[in-house]
């Protein structure tokens, strides 16, 4: 239901604000908030909307960070004057209707400080530009052209810049294009964006990450390459490449968005609903948004029901599409939730939408996001990793790509808490967005043929360590990222080339710089079964390593009393370090530099883990490495005052709220 603060009347607000430069139309909008029955569908009917454009504004330019004039400096209040952000499309189909993008320029705001429809948008665009441009102290919007990529375009610096560069990039004056015939003109958002970002001197590594997201795409842009690319790899090189399916902003035009459209088209189809009618559905919160939101376009009450153990966060953005929330016990799960859900549906007459059940979900996801995947690719995909929350989207793009090619391995991810398809037990954990707690029945469980657990630390660090680079995504998105780790870097045989992991919370808004996971220390030949003093190590991006100091035990005892250090792409490339071996060993550059490298030892976490830290002589950190059961991973990377020669390992233990090693 729209509406504004009941406290004060829309012209209140309107004259509190003095807003002379809304357009009649937009203000028309905000005048007719006042009746909470009106429909979004009767409300651009009445502004004489060609609704074919206004399906196209959604999907095409739909998340655009819309906002009012610098006089409205709390977006509490942008958020009521506007009247729950899902008329973002709408006034954004009005502007375009009325001329008002030319020169790509929202005219009619105030181009000096712009305030975006919510507080978790303007926090995203203005801690993206804190990570991208430290140094300018500015507020800061983002234009609809660019929000694929969330290229911030900082006020201080204004439109100017951007049509010069959008001129240069056309080669003509042709800055009043609409966005159709911006799209005629195959003008590609992320180009613009690399232009931009090398205009304003952002880091080379965000520029080199948006030229490879537009390589990836030739169509609107949606996946990014993610991880590796690693300096100086060749075409044939195999090191893994991990590209994440980044979705765009709240979930428009997202998978689980066309996942919801699909089941309420086909209902539609079959006579089951029709617009005016209300649904009722169970959720941890992610579909949930994609419902809300097509709920809203097509004009349908929507009630979802959510355990109380999801994030206020959620619950405040389902709210803000118009849905109408009732929390169930956390510890009931999500089965609590299905079964509120189902009393509602039976004693109101609700319609359900049966996610879980309903053959519509996966349906579309072989015909929609399994062909979108392949053909971005090219078809050049060795494993198709993502979480399993419903099983929609990994039965139905499952499906698809075994369709064109039968090697493609299927990877489900689930927590480690609640590990039900490994044949565990249901249980609470904080991956919200995965792991019902039971099998699905719309799940394939044939489909595929492997299982990464993910814990609930691994997949809050990887969120985290992808917020320090400025992709805001959510912890399920972290866990795929983590589990597609594992595949790439963890595989038993060398070859694997691209590796998917498909995001499914509100997920990634732009392509995080290549650096973040890319793992240096690989070693380009030998292999080292155990550590002696003298042994050395060719590894690229250092040069040759020998170790120093080591302490092995005097006798093996088992396989496993041993951890691998990986630092190459397979087996053929290891590091086998002892258990027992001392605290600390030095790594001895041939150059005659020194490298300290500190392991765990006795110490480890509760997850029976400990870790190894490998540090440069200028007191940067190399990698930071992550064992357990054989195995290594990188955890995080990052780099330390150069005042700072190592950090004591005593620190090891110390963990922050989030789940971060400190």
């Amino acid at each position: 239901m729209f509406g504004f603060n009941k406290k004060k009347n829309s012209d209140a607000l309107l004259t509190q604000y003095d807003i002379p430069t809304f357009p009649t139309t937009v203000l028309n909008i905000l005048s007719k908030l006042r009746d909470p029955e009106v429909s979004i569908n009767e409300l651009a009917t009445s502004l004489e909307i060609d609704p074919g454009l206004h399906v196209r504004i959604l999907r095409t330019v739909n998340s655009v960070a819309f906002g009012l004039t610098h006089k409205v400096n709390n977006i509490s209040h942008a958020v009521n004057l506007l009247g729950r952000g899902r008329l973002e499309s709408l006034v954004l189909s009005v502007a375009v209707k009325d001329g008002l993008t030319k020169n790509n320029q929202v005219q009619w705001l105030d181009m000096s400080n712009f305030w975006a429809i919510s507080a978790r948008r303007a926090a995203m665009a203005r801690g993206l530009a804190n990570i991208l441009h430290p140094n300018v102290q500015s507020d800061v919007f983002t234009i609809g052209l660019l929000q694929d990529m969330a290229v911030p375009v900082l006020a201080n610096a204004g439109g100017n810049r951007y049509r010069d560069i959008y001129q240069n990039w056309l080669g003509c004056n042709q800055c009043d294009l609409t966005e159709p015939e911006q799209d005629q003109l195959h003008m590609n958002h992320a180009h613009l964006g690399a232009q931009m970002a090398e205009y304003w001197e952002f880091p080379q590594t965000l520029v080199d990450a948006i030229k490879s997201h537009h390589a990836l795409s030739n169509e609107a842009p949606l996946s990014v390459r993610i991880a590796a690319l690693i300096k100086g790899s060749s075409e044939n090189d195999t090191s893994e490449i991990i590209v994440e399916k980044a979705q765009r902003m709240f979930n428009i035009d997202s998978t689980i968005t066309i996942e919801m459209l699909g089941m309420i088209e086909q209902a539609e189809t079959d006579g089951l609903i029709s617009p005016g009618a209300t649904l009722v559905e169970p959720t941890s919160g992610n579909t949930g948004i994609g419902l809300a939101l097509v709920s809203a376009v097509k004009g349908y009450h929507v009630v979802l029901v959510m355990p109380d153990s999801m994030s206020v966060e959620r619950r405040q953005l389902l709210q803000a599409y118009g849905a109408e929330l009732i929390l169930t016990p956390g510890s009931a799960g999500m089965a609590g939730a299905i079964a509120k859900a189902e009393q509602l549906s039976a004693d109101n007459g609700y319609f359900l939408i049966h996610q879980f059940t309903n053959p519509a979900n996966p349906a579309t996801h072989q015909r929609t996001t399994g062909p979108e995947i392949y053909r971005q690719l090219n078809g050049k995909i060795d494993a198709f990793v993502t979480g399993v929350g419903t099983g929609g989207t990994i039965t139905g793009v499952g499906h698809y790509l075994r369709q064109q090619n039968k090697d493609i391995r299927i990877v489900a991810v689930e927590p480690e808490a609640s590990a039900v398809l490994s044949g565990g037990s249901a249980g609470p954990h904080l991956i919200q967005g995965i792991g019902a707690g039971f099998i699905p029945r719309v799940l394939d469980t044939t489909i595929y043929s492997d299982i990464i657990k993910v814990s609930n630390d691994d997949a809050i660090a990887t969120t985290t360590a992808l917020a320090k680079q400025g992709v805001f995504c959510g912890i399920s998105s972290g866990a795929n990222l983590f589990a597609a780790q594992q595949i790439a870097w963890l595989r038993k045989t060398g070859g694997l080339r691209y590796s998917v992991a498909l995001g499914i919370v509100l997920t990634l808004l732009f392509v995080v710089p290549t650096t973040l996971f890319a793992n240096q220390a690989q070693t380009k030949q030998g292999r080292v079964t155990w550590v002696n003093d003298g042994d050395t190590l060719q590894v690229q991006g250092v040069g040759t390593i020998r170790l120093i100091g080591v302490d092995c035990p005097e006798k093996e005892t088992t396989d496993r009393d041993w951890k691998y250090l990986r630092h190459g792409c397979n087996d053929q490339h290891q590091l086998r370090l002892s258990a027992a071996s001392t605290l600390k060993r030095v790594i001895q550059l041939c150059k005659g530099k020194q490298v300290q490298v500190q392991v765990g030892g006795d110490k480890r976490d509760r997850y029976g883990r400990t870790l190894a830290y490998v540090w440069l002589p200028d007191g940067r950190m190399l990698n930071q490495l992550l064992l357990k059961e054989g195995r290594a991973i990188v955890y995080r990377r990052f780099e330390f005052d150069q005042k700072k020669e190592f950090i004591r390992l005593e620190s090891i233990a110390k963990r922050s709220r989030a789940g971060i090693w400190q």
